[in-house]
């Protein structure tokens, strides 16, 4: 039996005469699929290296894939976790291999022969040129612009190590001997994962105030560090995510809290959805914000058609 192609790759595109469009399209990549899934979390090394900092108590078996994916989708510029633990080594390799993607990406596209739903691939400019001439593509070409940038991202562990400590989750040394491990060229260029032994509410009160936190983890969250490390958060899609706020009445009335902000007063100003795992009676949740108020539909869709 024979299966349709998952993607549909359209090898004819029409477009309108050259002497309708301002610039000649440009010529099409040979190369037109993604490739698979790729990165290390598929490796038996990488589980067996993070292995030593995960615990039963904390419950963020699953939690560590899902921030590593959405890190790895989102590619967020700084990154900011509040608690160290198991989770720490997930963003981080998240975010070399998104970082190592992205240059791969770039030598692919100088090539042409990058994958064809990129922004900056010959197939998606020519898209581009031609949903501009159709008056489906009205925005001002920031994101494709952005999408041309070097990507390397910055991540802040935040934690009060000890290195008296005999546990993993506050032994500053172990974290950075894991990592040394996950990404022994972080010196080189790519991404940059910093441990800082540091009070959350004071590294929040001396964080720049200019630098944006596109992405932001609060493993452990309470009410007041919400509050004080909200407004950094990116207003063009930044995301938060806060851990186990279904799991008890206190976290479950301030998850209550946003919403109702959400419906009276800030409708457009954030998204929030609530995952919960039932078969778990504590560490059972989490809540995922992101950021909308700067969105611009015109900057993401470029064409009306499927």
């Amino acid at each position: 039996m024979q299966h349709s192609p998952l993607y549909r790759v359209p090898l004819d595109l029409k477009f309108h005469p050259l002497a309708f469009v301002t610039k000649p399209p440009r010529s099409r990549a040979p190369n037109l699929r993604t490739r698979a899934t790729t990165g290390s979390i598929f490796d038996k090394a990488f589980l067996e290296n993070i292995e030593k900092f995960y615990s039963p108590d904390t419950a963020t078996e699953l939690m560590g894939p899902l921030i590593y994916s959405l890190v790895r989708s989102t590619r967020p510029k700084t990154i900011v976790e509040l608690g160290a633990g198991y989770t720490t080594l997930w963003i981080c390799k998240a975010a070399f291999d998104a970082a190592e993607e992205a240059a791969e990406e770039a030598v692919a596209i100088k090539r042409g022969d990058a994958s064809w739903v990129l922004w900056n691939s010959a197939v998606g400019e020519n898209v581009l040129d031609e949903a501009t001439y159709a008056g489906t593509y009205s925005g001002s070409g920031a994101v494709p612009s952005k999408a041309a940038e070097a990507y390397e991202p910055t991540v802040h562990i935040v934690d009060i190590f000890s290195e008296e400590a005999q546990s993993h989750y506050t032994n500053k040394a172990a974290f950075e001997e894991a990592m040394t491990a996950l990404a022994p060229e972080t010196d080189k260029g790519g991404a940059r994962c910093q441990l800082h032994a540091r009070d959350w509410g004071e590294f929040g009160e001396e964080w720049d105030k200019s630098v944006p936190i596109d992405f932001l983890w609060l493993d452990g969250f309470n009410r007041e560090t919400f509050y004080q490390y909200w407004p950094y958060v990116s207003e063009n899609g930044g995301v938060c995510i806060l851990h186990s706020t279904m799991n008890n009445h206190k976290n479950y009335a301030f998850i209550q809290e946003l919403k109702l902000h959400q419906a009276t007063k800030g409708f457009c100003e954030f998204e929030l959805v609530s995952l919960v795992e039932p078969h778990k009676w504590q560490q059972n949740s989490c809540t995922l914000l992101r950021k909308v108020s700067k969105y611009n539909a015109a900057e993401q869709i470029v064409r009306g058609r499927a």
